[in-house]
């Protein structure tokens, strides 16, 4: 039987950028101990170490799940663009052509360089080419419709993108609470299984 050691903690190395592998350790323990409890030794040790599995537990299901959710949002968003690639923009400019041909001054003041902004380029960029079609289009009323539709979808790729990013920051603070709790068990089941080795 390999010998423990007490110079590092292997549980803390062994689970470090693997939240999952951490929460079969930590449920193994904290399962052990709690089928020796009866043992007036092993209680204590349970009692410790149960509620840091327990907030462990809790960390790791609400970033799986939060994880999902940013997967979601990101998918909204792409959707949106993806839209905006190849069906609205297509629509605006044959819209905006049946009032202003091609070549005429009042189209290259609406759509200097066509379709190209809201196809290439970052989503940011893309999202900003959309608000700026409906700033250049003003009060036109002849391209009333077009800037209602416009600024609707604006307001969509809007709150896509700062729900997106609302979701980012959250994922980022939940692997932050997870990473504390999984240093917090690490540590407890190290000292545990230290005070268990001492007794054998």
């Amino acid at each position: 039987m390999k010998a423990w050691s007490f110079t590092q903690n292997p549980i803390l190395h062994a689970t470090d950028g693997s939240y999952q592998l951490g929460m079969q350790l930590s449920t193994f323990h904290d399962s052990a101990l709690n089928a020796a409890k009866a043992d007036p030794f092993i209680l204590p040790l349970y009692n410790s170490y149960h509620p840091l599995h327990l907030a462990y537990k809790t960390a790791y299901e609400t970033w799986v799940a939060q994880g999902g959710m940013q997967q979601g949002e990101t998918l909204n968003l792409s959707q949106l663009l993806q839209l905006l690639s190849n069906t609205k923009i297509k629509a605006w400019d044959i819209a905006i052509q049946n009032v202003y041909a091609q070549n005429t001054t009042q189209y290259t003041k609406l759509l200097p360089n066509r379709r190209t902004p809201f196809q290439q380029g970052s989503q940011q960029n893309k999202i900003n080419a959309v608000n700026g079609l409906s700033i250049a289009i003003g009060t036109s009323t002849a391209l009333a419709t077009v800037k209602a539709d416009v600024d609707n979808f604006y307001k969509q790729l809007d709150l896509a993108l700062t729900t997106q990013k609302g979701s980012k920051t959250n994922t980022a603070t939940m692997s932050g609470n997870l990473e504390t709790a999984r240093v917090n068990f690490c540590i407890a089941q190290y000292r545990s299984e230290e005070h268990t080795s001492e007794l054998q």
